[in-house]
């Protein structure tokens, strides 16, 4: 049994709900109200588009669509990180492309060819939404981790000048800083994960328990899922860090502030 169809005049009627968090976001003069009703718009109509659109991909479900689908996903993902961390398009595009596509692709293809053990991997059913699923998480995971990174080294450019006069490796020099990204990251998800069933239900399990699986079938999928997304932000984040220290960086290890921040003032390096 699927889970129960929702009329369109029945989800007008969930609309309504909108009229609470509205009435406060304008009552106490948040200057929000627009910004919100514009952000439910632009979902509602990007959901019904893409949902048109992936009942056509799960109709002609072709491996080299459904790979290209995820490469453009990847691509959205890849922008909407290098827009909200506010650092140099020109030098973070790439790194953090190659991070989002390796860390999904990688944990898709053990996710779906040796946990489900599916003989076709890539296709449409299965391929989409978990590869939705594992990159909306890189994408939130990388906007912190290179907030954190990035403002780390221009917030305390001294103290990774002083490790590199006292002989540290760039390597070296640059460890605390990609600590601090990794804790950043992660705190929240490994927090996530130790409460998982108790304090929250997970949408993944949800799901397929409305959709009529059984609950210990949805709880096997919720924790592979939750392993992926945990695997994968990491392989993302560290490709992407690694990458971009190429760029960052000149030739002795000192690094070029403006391509981490455009908007950087070089009056202010020694503070």
């Amino acid at each position: 049994m699927g889970a129960q169809s929702i009329a369109w005049e029945h989800l007008a009627i969930g609309y309504l709900m909108l009229v609470i968090p509205v009435y406060y976001l304008f009552r106490h003069k948040t200057g929000l109200v627009g910004s919100a009703l514009v952000s439910i718009l632009r979902m509602t109509v990007q959901l019904i588009l893409i949902g048109t659109y992936l009942k056509y991909l799960f109709d002609y479900d072709r491996a080299w669509i459904n790979i290209g689908w995820v490469v453009v996903m990847a691509g959205v993902a890849t922008a909407s990180t290098v827009r909200r961390t506010e650092v140099s398009r020109r030098w973070f595009v790439l790194p953090v492309f190659a991070g989002m596509l390796a860390g999904t692709l990688v944990t898709d293809w053990i996710f779906l060819r040796w946990v489900i053990d599916l003989q076709d991997p890539f296709g449409a059913r299965y391929l989409i939404p978990i590869s939705g699923m594992i990159l909306g998480n890189n994408l939130s995971g990388s906007i912190i981790g290179l907030r954190t990174y990035t403002g780390g080294i221009q917030d305390h450019l001294v103290r990774y000048r002083h490790y590199l006069a006292c002989g540290a490796l760039p390597g070296e020099a640059r460890s605390p800083f990609i600590r601090e990204a990794l804790k950043s990251t992660f705190q929240p998800t490994i927090a996530t994960m130790a409460t998982l069933g108790l304090v929250k239900l997970p949408g993944m399990m949800t799901g397929q328990i409305l959709g009529g699986s059984a609950p210990i079938e949805a709880v096997q999928y919720q924790i592979m899922i939750m392993v992926s997304i945990f695997t994968s932000s990491m392989i993302t984040l560290m490709i992407t860090l690694l990458l971009a220290n190429r760029f960052l960086f000149d030739s002795m290890a000192n690094p070029i502030l403006e391509r981490m921040n455009p908007a950087y003032n070089a009056a202010t390096e020694g503070s």
